[in-house]
């Protein structure tokens, strides 16, 4: 052996017999167009990766318009007019030029797309299903800045919502306000009833804050028993009073805890700073809704204003 590759010997009939079992033991889908763009060859991989019924196999292989009309009509490409959408296709596949795209289907398969010119003309596209790897992806970006506890967005998802929170208020003229909580009376669950129970707690008081806000608002869990609240866009410093007593009112509530159904109560302090009103900048809004978190937590059980 010389390390070089040659071709299989004998006719071209076992020549292509070689071929198409090579396509047809590959993991991934595989189809090769002429110039003409007429189907040379395709494996079942691609037929099931694509969901290619039998019928549009029955008169032979399709041409690449034919392929693309019946994606566009089934709204395989998304919205639009199906026959603008098989023109397009068409142009771009005229030219020849490789390329690499991810595609998703509307079954949720995630298909990675890659195209390559052949020297002699025609095209060959290898379809490769990725779904299991970007929701692996996913679920990593979402551990990384999510508490594990809870699901809410952890310290550094807060900080970059922070952030963004206050470059749109510049941009836009507005207003918004950051919530700083901290529970009372957390540490004596911990202490008499162990960390399942303080665990169990932690997660109800994050569900009960979360209903108590908008979709757009933003709760998180710095860690140990302290939450924050973003809210985008408030109208008014009367709204934001509303939803922190709402929230101070629902966490005073009895929780009901472990097998045993046992009722447990506790209070939670909440600071308010309101942007550009109190501060400008990531740092000081933070600092003063959490001075203003400690002046509530003298009384306990109720929230403070920034300055008030």
């Amino acid at each position: 052996m010389n390390g070089n590759a040659h071709a299989p010997h004998g006719n071209s009939a076992e020549v292509n017999a070689v071929l198409h079992a090579l396509l047809e033991y590959l993991p991934c889908g595989v189809t090769l167009f002429g110039p003409d763009l007429e189907m040379i060859a395709c494996n079942a991989k691609l037929r099931e990766l694509l969901g290619f019924p039998d019928e549009l196999f029955e008169q032979g292989l399709p041409s690449l318009p034919a392929l693309l009309r019946f994606n566009a009509l089934r709204g395989d490409y998304g919205p639009g007019d199906p026959e603008k959408i098989v023109a397009a296709g068409i142009e771009r596949a005229r030219k020849m030029e490789a390329h690499v795209f991810e595609r998703t289907r509307p079954n949720g398969v995630v298909l990675e797309v890659r195209g390559t010119p052949l020297p002699g003309g025609g095209f060959v596209t290898i379809y490769t299903d990725i779904t299991e790897r970007k929701r692996a992806e996913e679920r990593i970006r979402h551990m990384a800045n999510h508490d594990a506890l809870t699901g809410l967005p952890n310290r550094a998802l807060f900080n970059d919502r922070l952030g963004q929170a206050i470059s749109l208020a510049k941009r836009e003229t507005g207003q918004f306000a950051l919530l700083y909580l901290d529970l009372d009376k957390f540490k004596p669950v911990n202490d008499t009833l162990g960390h399942a129970a303080g665990d169990e707690l932690l997660q109800g008081v994050a569900a009960r804050i979360r209903a108590q806000v908008r979709e757009s608002d933003t709760v998180a869990r710095l860690g140990g028993d302290e939450f924050t609240v973003i809210l985008p866009d408030i109208s008014d410093r009367h709204h934001v009073e509303g939803v922190a007593r709402k929230i101070v009112a629902t966490l005073a509530a009895p929780f009901r805890l472990g097998s045993g159904n046992r009722a447990v109560e506790i209070a939670a302090s909440a600071g308010i700073a309101l942007y550009p009103v109190d501060a400008q900048d990531h740092e000081t809004l933070i600092r003063k809704a959490d001075v203003a978190m400690y002046d509530a937590k003298r009384e306990g059980n109720c929230y403070r204003f920034s300055g008030a």
